[in-house]
């Protein structure tokens, strides 16, 4: 409009111009899917790891592996999991619930950490301090990405973006 306005276009010019269509664009994903073996490395610097912490995070790598989203798995209480009918309830996104079941190694890996977290009322993920005491609060997405990161640079995974990724155990996180 500017351009004919300012008389740098004539009307001939400016009609055909503004009747081109504009090109919506898109972004890629980030990052990738870890293969079987990075898997593999993955659970296996957690099962190496004798403190508590190891045991959450290959319980936190088991239900990432059901694709939940970051923030469904910083959100999820105690109470979200059914060991009897092997399900999550999860709440995501819009707040709509769903239930997700959970087998094989993922199911044992949550057993495990509910053994060392007991099974108390609160979040289903506690942090845990640098002295590696159980803190009775909830990790938050953010410390999520944390422990994705030091756990792939511990199995020597590269990963591709400082973030990680989009929140699925794709890329890392």
């Amino acid at each position: 409009m500017a351009s004919k306005q300012l008389g740098l276009m004539s009307v001939e010019e400016y009609d055909p111009a503004v009747s081109v269509k504009s090109v919506k664009g898109s972004t890629l994903p980030v990052g990738r899917d870890l293969s079987d073996k990075e898997i593999r490395r993955l659970f296996a610097v957690c099962e190496a790891d004798p403190a508590s912490a190891g045991v959450r995070d290959a319980a936190l790598f088991g239900i990432l592996r059901i694709r939940l989203r970051v923030t469904e798995i910083a959100e999820l209480t105690r109470a979200d999991f059914d060991p009897a009918k092997k399900r999550l309830t999860v709440q995501g996104k819009g707040n709509k619930e769903r239930l997700v079941p959970i087998a094989g190694g993922s199911l044992q890996a949550l057993s495990d950490w509910l053994m060392v977290r007991g099974n108390g009322s609160g979040p289903l993920f506690y942090a845990i301090n640098k002295g590696g005491r159980i803190i009775e609060q909830g990790i938050t997405r953010q410390a999520i990405f944390k422990i994705c990161s030091k756990r792939a640079i511990e199995a020597k995974i590269p990963i591709s973006h400082p973030t990680l990724s989009s929140g699925r155990l794709s890329g890392i996180c």
